[in-house]
């Protein structure tokens, strides 16, 4: 029991008298030797359990005896295997966390991991076993309090660990955070500007700079094209968006990729012309703000359709920034894609539209790319000197 004395004896017989050493398995401590073979613990703990070696040797040999002392009591936690005695862990996001705790006593202990609130640990992503607690690619708001408890007949006892996630600031490949909307609500203070990115948090390998928005609307915007505009070839063709994103196009489309050349390019502000590569505007977010020095300012959010996925159907558009009063209270609501025209974002009629992104245009189609109201030869824009236009995803 724990606070008992204890005794293990160990009876050697032999000429020369044989010397006794005791030795505790698994640790190499030499405990004990002296001739009457004993071995004294004056006032056993739970630690002291385990299986103890009794060796007697002299000149001519050796032979020896194991016993297993089991100390009734409480558990103990093991100090020397902690992940950190204070129990304090800082860990940047996205990494791998491990907390340790080891526990003796007799009867076996039960271990438990759980945070004092009771709330769920985070799924899919956590390992538990009696001695670890491992939390794979931690996110900042799992900063927290992770309790281990052992318990058994006899008492309980527990180690707690305060982890702290450290916020990805997109400073650098290796601190790239997932994107400008992660990177503004971890971090409310951070201003618009050129950061790392990477969608998966994996490898860095994958990872980008891009510029963010962090005020437009809250911030959190991702610029993926920044865009002028291109007359066309002759009096039929008006003036194109140039460059072009990599938006699926029909083979057929190469005439307008004479006039409109095509854009991988990550634009770093609204002044340089480029595009971001379409297949990572999915994994930027949902939701898509449309900027333009001609028309009203949208931002959109996918419904049965989506810009970012190229899928046909309603999306769902609001003004964020007035530049055309009289059709202030129109926006788009519907999403057409085509392999020859492009995309349309309309107000459900086929023939009229807000925008149009143009891959390839024929002898038959004229009219404006840009209309606020959504009438296509309305003239419902600002006639700018220098047209320009930006869309970012959030």
């Amino acid at each position: 029991m724990e606070n008992d004395p204890v005794t293990l004896n160990c009876f050697a017989t032999g000429q020369p008298v044989p010397s006794v050493k005791w030795e505790r398995l698994g640790r190499g401590d030499i405990l004990a030797q002296n001739p009457s073979g004993a071995l004294k613990i004056t006032k056993a703990q739970a630690w002291h359990s385990g299986k103890y070696t009794c060796r007697a040797f002299n000149s001519h040999g050796m032979t020896e005896s194991t016993v297993e002392l089991k100390v009734k009591g409480k558990p103990v936690i093991r100090e020397r295997f902690l992940s950190s005695r204070s129990g304090k862990i800082t860990v940047n996001a996205y990494q791998d966390v491990t907390m340790f705790c080891q526990v003796s006593g007799y009867p076996a202990p039960v271990v438990t991991w759980q945070k004092p609130d009771y709330t769920d640990m985070p799924e899919g992503r956590t390992e538990i076993s009696n001695d670890r607690l491992v939390i794979r690619k931690i996110r900042v708001e799992e900063s927290a309090v992770y309790v281990c408890k052992a318990q058994n007949a006899y008492g309980s006892v527990e180690m707690r660990y305060t982890v702290s996630v450290t916020p990805r600031g997109g400073r650098g490949r290796g601190d790239a955070a997932r994107n400008c909307k992660e990177l503004k609500a971890q971090i409310p203070s951070t201003a618009s500007g050129r950061y790392w990115i990477d969608p998966d948090l994996g490898s860095t390998d994958n990872a980008y700079e891009a510029y963010c928005d962090q005020e437009t609307d809250g911030g959190g915007w991702t610029l993926v094209w920044s865009f002028g505009y291109k007359a066309g070839k002759s009096s039929v063709f008006t003036k194109f968006m140039t460059p072009r994103p990599s938006i699926p196009t029909h083979p057929s489309a190469s005439e307008y990729r004479q006039m409109s050349p095509l854009s991988t390019t990550i634009p770093f502000n609204t002044s340089a012309l480029g595009a971001m590569n379409f297949s990572l505007w999915k994994t930027l977010g949902t939701e898509v703000l449309l900027q333009s020095n001609q028309i009203n300012w949208y931002i959109c959010k996918d419904g049965s359709g989506s810009i970012v996925k190229w899928t046909d159907g309603s999306i769902s558009c609001r003004v964020a920034k007035t530049l055309i009063a009289r059709c202030s209270h129109k926006a788009p609501n519907y999403i057409a894609t085509d392999l020859n025209y492009g995309m349309k974002l309309t107000d459900g009629r086929y023939s009229s539209y807000f925008y149009k992104v143009a891959v390839m245009e024929s002898s038959y189609s004229g009219g404006r790319r840009l209309d606020a109201c959504g009438r296509t030869y309305g003239g419902n824009l600002v006639r700018a000197n220098n047209p320009r236009g930006a869309w970012f995803v959030r």
